[in-house]
């Protein structure tokens, strides 16, 4: 399971940093050299989302200050549901408009991953009981909502992350490598469906794993990862 305590703790600091004006400081002071230059906004580290209730007036004086940003990117796992994700979104297609209605020409794209290891069996296991229906929920209504919005080009895309426990269990399934990406191919072609306007969506949901190493391993997890591998081929 995720250390939760320690998420939390995290972005307690990163609301407090956001609400008393301290993160921006820190960020415009620390990259003020690439303030013409920088072109992307990355949001990392704990859960994101839980602190985007008080951050829009500060992503848009950030946009403002860095004004060669392009895009916005951000992992979750969209765990607070809907609404705590689809705040960004709000935020830029406003931004954007504002931008339009003052006569730029510029647009913010925004680019979101989802972390999702796989399946139920898999993904609960990995994270907690029901975050999978959560994160798919999420997902399903940001591509149903937000396919059609004019003025906000975005991307989703899937993270997986697979510990060596979890690729035991899946070897033990008939066909369970295969099943395994299928759940990923199967998802973007339900996306892909559920995108009737194409719009600015982009949507790249069949993914490879990033596979992660014990800190301990023995010959044993060398084994268990080349037998995943060879049920890939």
């Amino acid at each position: 399971m995720k250390d939760t305590v320690k998420t939390k703790a995290h972005n307690a600091q990163i609301r407090n940093a956001i609400l008393d004006g301290s993160y921006f400081y820190n960020i415009t002071r620390s990259l003020n050299d690439s303030r013409g230059t920088l072109e992307r906004i990355g949001l990392w580290g704990a859960e994101p989302s839980l602190n985007f209730d008080v951050a829009k007036d500060f992503l848009f004086a950030l946009l403002d200050w860095f004004g060669n940003i392009k895009s916005v990117f951000f992992s979750t796992n969209a765990y607070g549901g809907y609404d705590s994700v689809a705040a960004l979104f709000v935020y830029l297609a406003e931004y954007n408009r504002q931008q339009r209605d003052a006569g730029s020409n510029r647009r913010i794209a925004l680019q979101v991953q989802l972390s999702l290891d796989g399946p139920a069996w898999i993904n609960d296991a990995s994270r907690k009981k029901g975050a999978t229906d959560t994160t798919l929920d999420v997902l399903r209504q940001l591509v149903t909502r937000y396919a059609g919005e004019s003025l906000l080009k975005t991307e989703l895309s899937i993270k997986a992350t697979l510990e060596v426990a979890h690729i035991k269990k899946l070897l033990k399934v008939p066909d369970g490598v295969h099943t395994y990406f299928q759940f990923f191919d199967d998802l973007q072609k339900e996306c892909m469906t559920l995108r009737t306007v194409y719009g600015n969506m982009r949507l790249a949901l069949a993914t490879a794993p990033t596979i992660v190493s014990p800190v301990e391993n023995t010959s044993g997890d060398g084994l268990v990862y080349a037998k995943f591998v060879r049920g890939v081929r």
